[in-house]
C-alpha cells in the first residue's frame, strides 16, 4: 500500500499532472479520508516513475510527544494486537479502496502512458482480487473453508513478492495466525487477559 513520509521524498512536480489530484480517494492508513499527500505522490512514483533510494541519513527526525507518527517502543503482545485489528472489516476496507483505484486508473488511462497505466491497473485488480480471497478467508466461521482459501492465496500468488504482483510473503504469516488460527489465537489472548 505504500507508506513512505513525506519529509523523506523529493520529486519533480511533473509527476502531480499524472492524474488529478481530485481523483486521490480514499486512504488505505486512515480509512474515510483522502489518500495523504505523501502516500499519493508514492502512489504516483511506483506507477509512472522510476524510484530511487538514497540509503544515507539526509534530515534528523526529532521525536517529541505531540509526533503524529513515529518510532515508538512497541512490545510483542502490542505488535500482535496490531495484527488482530487486520479484521474482516478493514480487510473489505482495503477491498474497496483497490476497487477505486482500478477505477480511477481506468478513467484516467492515457494513451502516451497507456502500457504504464495498463501495468498499474493489473496490479491493483491482482490486489482487489486478494484482498476479496483475504476478505473471506477472515469472514469465514469453518477451520476448512479458511485453510482452502489460505491454500487458493498460496496457489495463486498472493503471497509472491510485490514485483510479482503479490502481497508479500509476510501476509502469509498473517493470514495463518490471524485468518485461519484466529478463534484460537482470540480465545489464547482472552485466557491472557483474564489472568
Amino acid at each position: 500500500w505504500g507508506v513512505f513520509y513525506g519529509f523523506s521524498q523529493v520529486f519533480h512536480r511533473s509527476i502531480l499532472q499524472t492524474i488529478p489530484e481530485g481523483c486521490r480517494g480514499e486512504d488505505s492508513e486512515t480509512f474515510d479520508m483522502v489518500l495523504s499527500h505523501d502516500r499519493w505522490v508514492h502512489f504516483l512514483a511506483s506507477h509512472f516513475c522510476k524510484i530511487g533510494v538514497i540509503n544515507e541519513p539526509l534530515v534528523h527526525y526529532r521525536q517529541h510527544s505531540d509526533n503524529a507518527y513515529g518510532a515508538k517502543r512497541t512490545t510483542l503482545k502490542d505488535k500482535i494486537l496490531t495484527k488482530t485489528r487486520e479484521r474482516p472489516s478493514s480487510l473489505g476496507q482495503l477491498t474497496k479502496i483497490a476497487s477505486d483505484r482500478v477505477e480511477m486508473l481506468e478513467a484516467n488511462r492515457t494513451k502516451n502512458r497507456a502500457y504504464a497505466f495498463d501495468l498499474a491497473i493489473a496490479r491493483w485488480k491482482s490486489v482487489r482480487y486478494f484482498y476479496e480471497l483475504r476478505f473471506r478467508l477472515y469472514s469465514s466461521r469453518h477451520l476448512a473453508i479458511r485453510f482452502a482459501l489460505l491454500v487458493q492465496c498460496l496457489f495463486e500468488g498472493a503471497y509472491l513478492p510485490n514485483r510479482y504482483r503479490g502481497l508479500g510473503p509476510k501476509r502469509f504469516f498473517i493470514d495463518v495466525c490471524f485468518g485461519l488460527l484466529r478463534p484460537s489465537l482470540e480465545n489464547w489472548l482472552d485466557v491472557k487477559a483474564r489472568k
